[in-house]
C-alpha cells in the first residue's frame, strides 16, 4: 500500500488522519472519535514550540485513543496544547520590529498549572522550528502574515527582520521548555526528531503516559501507511539563515535546555541540535 496517512482538519466524530488515496476500509472504521468524559483521562498538557510537528503528533495520538482532543468549535477538551507566548511575540515583532521581552512567569506556568502539573514536552530543533514557524506567519497559514507563496518564502530567511523574529523566538523556545522542566511534577520529553524516525516506539511512550490502552489493530494500521508526511524532503540546515545574534541565541537556548534535562535525567537534547549548531558557527566563518 502506498498511501499516505496526513492530517486533516477533524470532522466532527472522525479521526483526522486519513489516507490521501485508497481509504483502507478497516482503519477507517477505527477512526470514530468520541469526547472524553470529564475527569475520566490524566489531565496532560502538551507544550510545543510552534513549527514543532504538534499537530501531525496530535492526529496520531486522537487514531490511537479515540479521543477527541478538541471539539467542533476547536476548544480543547482534552490534552490542551500551549505554544508558550510566540503569538504575543510574533505580533510585536512584525508591527514594531522590537522584540517584545518575555512574559510574566505567572502566564507562562498558567498551561503546567491547568494540567495539575502533568505535561508533554515536544522538542523539534530550533533553528527548523523557527523558521518553520516565520514560513507558517509569511505565508498566511496562522492569523497573520502577508501571505508569501512557497517561491518567495525563501527570500525572507537571511533578512533583519527575520534575524529580529529568530532572535526573540529562541527565547521562547528556551522559555517554555525550562518553564514545562521546572514546574511539572510529571513530564515526557519527546523530540520530534525521533518521532519521524521511530513514530511507533514514540507513540508507545506517549500512550502509556497518558495512561491510553494501546491496540494493536490501530498500530497495525499506522505500520502499513507511511504516515511520516514530513519527510517529504530531507531536513536541511536552516542555520544557515540566522544571524549571529539570533544564531548565539539559539546556542544558549540549546545549552541550557540540555543542562536542564540533564540535571533531570529525563532525556539528552537531540544530537542534531549540537550538530546543527556547531555547522551554523561553521558557515559564519567561511
Amino acid at each position: 500500500m502506498a498511501s499516505v496517512l496526513s492530517s486533516q482538519k477533524v470532522q466532527e466524530g472522525k479521526s483526522h488522519i486519513w489516507p490521501e488515496v485508497d481509504v483502507d476500509p478497516e482503519c477507517a472504521a477505527m477512526s470514530d472519535l468520541i469526547v472524553p468524559v470529564p475527569g475520566a483521562l490524566a489531565r496532560t498538557t502538551l507544550a510545543c514550540f510552534p513549527g514543532s510537528g504538534s499537530k501531525w503528533y496530535l492526529s496520531l495520538i486522537q487514531f490511537m485513543s479515540g479521543y477527541m482532543t478538541q471539539d467542533s468549535l476547536g476548544t480543547s477538551v482534552w490534552l490542551p496544547k500551549s505554544h508558550h507566548d510566540s503569538d504575543h511575540t510574533i505580533v510585536e515583532v512584525l508591527s514594531t520590529g522590537r522584540p517584545r521581552p518575555p512574559s510574566p512567569a505567572r502566564q507562562r506556568m498558567a498551561a503546567v498549572f491547568k494540567a495539575e502539573g502533568r505535561s508533554i514536552l515536544l522538542l523539534r530543533n530550533p533553528f527548523n522550528a523557527i523558521v518553520s514557524w516565520w514560513n507558517h506567519v509569511q505565508s498566511g497559514s496562522v492569523y497573520y502574515g502577508p501571505g508569501l507563496t512557497d517561491a518567495l518564502l525563501e527570500e525572507t530567511l537571511g533578512t533583519e527582520e527575520f534575524c529580529r523574529f529568530a532572535r526573540a523566538e529562541a527565547e521562547n523556545w528556551e522559555l517554555q521548555a525550562l518553564d514545562v522542566l521546572a514546574l511539572s511534577v510529571d513530564v515526557l520529553v519527546v523530540h520530534y526528531e525521533d518521532l519521524r524516525e521511530d513514530f511507533e516506539r514514540q507513540l508507545t511512550r506517549t500512550l502509556r503516559f497518558l495512561r491510553v490502552p494501546i491496540e494493536e489493530r490501530k498500530l497495525d494500521c499506522l505500520r502499513r501507511y507511511s504516515v511520516v508526511v514530513h519527510k517529504r524532503r530531507a531536513r536541511e540546515r536552516q542555520g544557515r539563515f540566522f544571524c549571529r545574534e539570533a544564531r548565539d541565541r539559539v546556542g544558549r537556548a540549546v545549552r541550557e535546555v540540555r543542562a536542564a534535562l540533564r540535571e533531570l535525567h529525563l532525556a539528552r537534547i537531540h544530537p542534531s541540535y549540537l550538530d546543527d549548531l556547531q555547522d551554523a558557527e561553521e558557515q559564519s566563518l567561511r
